[in-house]
C-alpha cells in the first residue's frame, strides 16, 4: 500500500512536490475505491487518485491561520477588513464523500483573532471582494463559487461590523461588478450568469438587501 501511495504521488509530482504533506484524503466505500486528498506544502493544491487526473493548486498555504482551524483543512486565501476583521477560506472535506472533491470553508474571525462562524461553500470559489457600498457603514463580503456543472454558480453577501456576521444574499449568479456610491445612487452589486442578471443594493433603514432583475 506504501509503494502504490509513494508511485501515485511520484505520478502528480508536476503540480504536487514530493516535500508535500498529506493533510487529509476522503475514500468512497464502493469496491472500487476512489479516493481525493489535500495537500500543502508553499501551496494549498488538492489532487485525485484512480481516474487518472493530476492534482491542481488552489492557493498559498497560509501556515499562520493553521491553528484556528480544524484539522484537516488548509487554509489558502485571508481578507481583512478596515476594522481588523478577517474571513479565512480553506480546503477541506464534507462528512459524505463528495466524487467532485472537497469544497472550501470560510472562517470568521473577529478582530482579537477569535472565530466568530465558519460556513461551508461549494466546490470552486469563484470570486471573493470586500466592498462597503455605503461609505462609512458596513462592510459587505461578496463570495461566488461554483459546484460541479460549471454553470451552476451561487453568490452569497455577508455583513461584517456587526457582533455576528450576517448572510443577508444567498441565490444564484456570480461576481461582475462592484459601483461604489455617489451622491445620486446606491452603492450596487452586479451579478452575472442570469439571462437578464441582477443587482443587489443596500437597504440602511430595513437592513436588508434589494434584488433587482435586469
Amino acid at each position: 500500500m506504501i509503494k502504490i501511495a509513494l508511485l501515485v504521488l511520484l505520478a502528480l509530482s508536476a503540480t504536487v512536490s514530493l516535500a508535500a504533506r498529506e493533510v487529509a484524503r476522503k475514500c468512497s466505500s464502493s469496491p472500487s475505491e476512489r479516493c481525493n486528498y489535500i495537500f500543502v506544502d508553499k501551496d494549498v493544491s488538492k489532487g485525485t487518485y484512480a481516474d487518472g487526473r493530476g492534482a491542481s493548486v488552489v492557493g498559498p498555504y497560509l501556515s499562520e491561520y493553521q491553528n484556528l482551524v480544524r484539522p484537516g483543512e488548509a487554509p489558502f486565501k485571508a481578507v481583512k477588513t478596515r476594522d481588523g476583521e478577517q474571513v479565512v477560506f480553506t480546503l477541506a472535506f464534507e462528512t459524505e464523500f463528495r466524487l467532485a472533491g472537497p469544497i472550501f470553508v470560510m472562517y470568521f474571525l473577529d478582530r482579537l483573532g477569535k472565530v466568530t462562524l465558519r460556513s461551508e461553500g461549494d466546490l470552486h470559489l469563484e470570486a471573493v471582494q470586500l466592498t462597503e457600498l455605503l461609505s462609512a457603514r458596513n462592510e459587505f463580503l461578496v463570495v461566488s463559487m461554483r459546484s460541479e456543472t460549471g454553470i451552476s454558480y451561487t453568490t452569497e453577501v455577508w455583513a461584517l461590523g456587526q457582533p455576528q456576521p450576517t448572510k443577508v444574499y444567498f441565490d444564484g449568479g456570480v461576481l461582475s461588478s462592484i459601483e461604489k456610491a455617489t451622491a445620486t445612487r446606491r452603492g450596487r452589486i452586479v451579478l452575472g450568469g442570469f439571462d437578464r442578471g441582477r443587482v443587489l443594493s443596500w437597504d440602511e433603514r430595513r437592513q436588508q438587501m434589494t434584488v433587482e432583475e435586469q
